[in-house]
């Protein structure tokens, strides 16, 4: 049997306070499908980002506010559809299958070609949480932080927990954890994952993408459509996070910087050589 329905998230008033059929029951912007892996959430937070998460189907788990994440749900129609196989949420960028019997999710762009799919999905039945996709045909992958690491991110294994180190040359690698860690990568096919997640954690994009964390609490990730491009992917990224203000203009200029002085003399003499050099210092 197949059913089909049109459903605005912010107009809940006109069905009531909850809708379901065939295992999807929709409420408060949160679509909740029943598989037999468990309970697969999927909450459309605009036309191209979605928070995906899967509890099993006998625990009670309780969510946090997200420490990342600061936009909310939006009017977004999705049109919701089942069949022996598949529950299928489209919307009008972004089509997302789940299947019924693994709960499985992937993502597929608005010609229906597919961006990504999990492998084992969201695990949060144990105390160390895990999500994974399937990363043969990824594109060529960015992001997880600022780090004096590579720019191309495939094949990498990263760990999710800031420290500075010290004395590191080339090939060190402790590049790779200094720095500022976050927990999100882009791929240049145009999308971006990020984990809602502030662990101690272990992201690995190989074959297989993996995210592992240490965290206590149920662990879910937003998924970011960027419509083929990465600039599209980090508008979205940065929607979902929040965009910092941009300083004022005469706070911008150059910038020089050194461990330490030893004194007095040393420091005036770093003012003098750049006046001597013609850079407009004061």
């Amino acid at each position: 049997m197949n059913f089909k329905f049109f459903l605005p998230i912010a107009a809940l008033g006109i069905f009531g306070a909850c809708a379901s059929h065939e295992g999807i029951n929709e409420k408060d912007g949160t679509f909740e499908l029943t598989t037999d892996k468990g309970i697969v959430s999927v909450t459309p937070l605009s036309d191209d980002i979605f928070r995906i998460t899967t509890r099993p189907a006998d625990a009670e788990l309780t969510y946090r506010p997200s420490q990342s994440a600061i936009l909310s749900p939006s009017d977004t129609k999705i049109k919701a559809s089942s069949d022996k196989e598949d529950y299928t949420l489209a919307g009008v960028t972004t089509t997302i299958k789940v299947d019924r019997q693994t709960g499985r999710v992937s993502f597929l762009d608005k010609e229906g070609k597919l961006l990504l799919s999990e492998t084992e999905g969201v695990d949060n039945s144990g105390d160390v949480k895990r999500v994974t996709f399937d990363g043969t045909a990824p594109g060529e992958l960015y992001g997880a932080g600022e780090r004096g690491h590579s720019l191309r991110l495939n094949g990498d294994s990263l760990v999710m927990y800031n420290r500075q180190n010290y004395g590191y040359t080339a090939g060190d690698p402790r590049i790779s954890q200094m720095g500022i860690t976050a927990p999100y990568f882009a791929s240049d096919k145009g999308y971006g994952v990020l984990f809602d997640d502030y662990n101690e954690a272990l992201l690995v994009l190989g074959d297989t993408i993996s995210y592992t964390s240490d965290t206590p609490a149920p662990l879910s990730y937003y998924f970011i459509n960027g419509n083929h491009s990465l600039e599209g992917t980090t508008e979205g990224y940065t929607l979902l996070t929040g965009r910092q203000d941009l300083p004022p203009f005469w706070s911008l200029g150059y910038i020089t910087s050194k461990y330490g002085y030893h004194n007095q003399r040393e420091a005036l003499g770093a003012i003098d050589s750049q006046k001597t050099r013609g850079y407009p210092v004061d």
